[in-house]
């Protein structure tokens, strides 16, 4: 699996170089390891756009409604969309879903100043990076916005981030963290069962106090729901 070409928000990004090795997240590395990092293995690649995100909503792919540029979540917090992909099976070759990354202004000044050289216009994704910044910057927010192609499960996307987060280099360097983390994942985090439809979102918030809370909007009925909280 990997992750189809990234669009970046270069004008919320322009401060970052091409020593930015952000790693952004991919679903299961949020939900998981509870880093913000593309795992290597889904051998991610990442086209960078030199242009700002200038319009209201993005396609991320024809198969599921337009994406926000700017969205306000619960407490009315607006949140800034940094960049998009599709995650897909290369061998079947067929897209599961659709991921949107958002920060908060606050979160975007904090990361802007840690990351100071050059210009991006290549992004290396190096995941000790991206573990260093969530070291020193406890307290960035990020927004995972996960929406399904295809109708799938609860069960299915929280295991297949579950295998995604056990495969990173973080969860070899430190197995008995990564156990923790996933255990509180599947008890108290993504802890419900049942159906996630196309045009759904699974949001994953990761909070100024190192928790990571998850939601799920049902799209039919246009309710947020609330799912679980768990520990980093």
């Amino acid at each position: 699996m990997f992750f189809q070409g990234f669009r970046l928000n270069s004008k919320i990004l322009k401060s970052l170089n091409s020593g930015y090795k952000f790693k952004l997240l991919s679903g299961a590395a949020l939900a998981t390891s509870f880093n913000f990092y593309y795992q290597n293995s889904y051998n991610a690649k990442i086209q960078n756009s030199i242009e700002p995100f200038i319009e209201h909503s993005v396609t991320v792919d024809k198969g599921v409604k337009d994406i926000e540029t700017q969205l306000k979540f619960q407490d009315g917090t607006l949140w800034d969309l940094l960049a998009y992909s599709v995650r897909a099976v290369t061998f079947l070759k067929f897209r599961i879903y659709a991921l949107s990354i958002y920060s908060t202004a606050e979160s975007i000044g904090e990361i802007d100043a840690f990351f100071t050289t050059n210009s991006i216009q290549k992004v290396d994704l190096e995941e000790s990076v991206i573990v260093d910044l969530l070291e020193k910057k406890k307290d960035i927010e990020f927004l995972a916005r996960i929406t399904p192609l295809r109708n799938t499960t609860f069960e299915h996307l929280r295991e297949g981030m579950i295998r995604s987060a056990m495969s990173s280099k973080e969860a070899k360097l430190e197995p008995e963290a990564m156990v923790n983390a996933v255990k509180s994942f599947r008890e108290e985090g993504m802890c419900r069962n049942g159906s996630v439809l196309v045009n759904d979102d699974l949001f994953l918030l990761k909070n100024k106090d190192n928790t990571v809370t998850i939601y799920h909007y049902d799209n039919k009925l246009q309710k947020y729901n609330f799912i679980g909280k768990s520990s980093i």
